[in-house]
């Protein structure tokens, strides 16, 4: 598989100059998942909005596919190929209605209305939030924002999928429903969590970060073998695994589910213009 994340002596200087990064190396193919762990204030978050692109790295090499993520033109196409879902949900979502946040993207990519339409109404049946497509996202439940937010990032079919803490604010269920999600996604994968349980059901590989560096990069296995290790960096030892497991009721927490012909004439064509595009 191609190489599609590949830093170098990667670091990341605040203004004042103190490094939040430092000396980071990281490579990750195409169809690799990676569990991210470490204690707050790491560097997890900074690492994955610099992959995102919304802050550059100060030194080192920083390759996103064929971007060069030190050059501002290349930031602005890093959305083409990483999308990030925030920790905190409600910092990211834009639009008035949960069909038009969906959309959002596919417009600023390229997407005719229809195709954005018919892509987000798919996205929206999936994360069975099909009945809450009119509704303005900050009505919504913090769980279904978090639904909210990941459909509208895969809505502008990324090849890396940054997730940061996504099982805040989900209960099991939304948690199992996750796990499936992600288990089926075929592309690129870093989750930052606190979760070691949930993130092992998910990636076969693990890295842990403290004090803006990558102190432990490999298997599970090899992590679990040093509880000393895990102490000192502030990760919680996985234990025993809960089943993260069955599909989620479509029927649990969403309502008067609508079908995509119900909402398709509750909107109407959609216009390109409202979400410029």
């Amino acid at each position: 598989m191609n190489i599609l994340v590949n830093l170098r002596g990667m670091a990341r200087h605040a203004p004042s100059g103190r490094a939040i990064l430092s000396n980071v190396d990281l490579v990750i193919r195409s169809d690799e998942k990676l569990a991210l762990l470490g204690p707050n204030g790491a560097g997890k978050t900074t690492l994955l909005r610099m992959l995102a692109g919304l802050v550059p790295p100060s030194a080192g090499r920083a390759g996103l596919g064929s971007l060069d993520l030190f050059s501002k033109l290349d930031r602005k196409k890093a959305p083409t190929l990483a999308g990030l879902v925030f920790a905190h949900t409600d910092d990211q979502l834009l639009q008035s209605t949960v069909l038009e946040e969906v959309a959002l993207g596919p417009l600023n990519l390229g997407k005719s209305p229809l195709q954005a339409k018919e892509l987000s109404l798919r996205l929206l049946e999936q994360f069975h939030l099909s009945g809450h497509a009119m509704q303005s996202p900050f009505e919504l439940s913090s769980g279904e924002k978090k639904r909210l937010a990941l459909a509208s990032i895969l809505a502008m079919e990324p090849k890396l999928l940054l997730l940061d803490e996504p099982t805040h604010y989900l209960d099991q269920r939304g948690k199992r429903s996750l796990v499936e999600t992600l288990k089926g996604w075929n592309g690129a994968l870093i989750v930052a969590t606190h979760e070691p349980a949930f993130a092992r059901s998910i990636c076969q590989r693990v890295a842990v970060m403290d004090e803006g560096q990558i102190a432990f990069d490999g298997c599970w296995e090899d992590l679990e073998k040093d509880p000393n290790f895990l102490e000192i960096h502030g990760v919680e030892p996985v234990g025993n695994l809960p089943v993260f497991s069955g599909d989620l009721d479509p029927n649990h927490g969403i309502g008067n589910n609508l079908t995509h012909s119900e909402i398709g004439g509750m909107m109407g064509p959609m216009p390109k213009a409202k979400w410029g595009g």
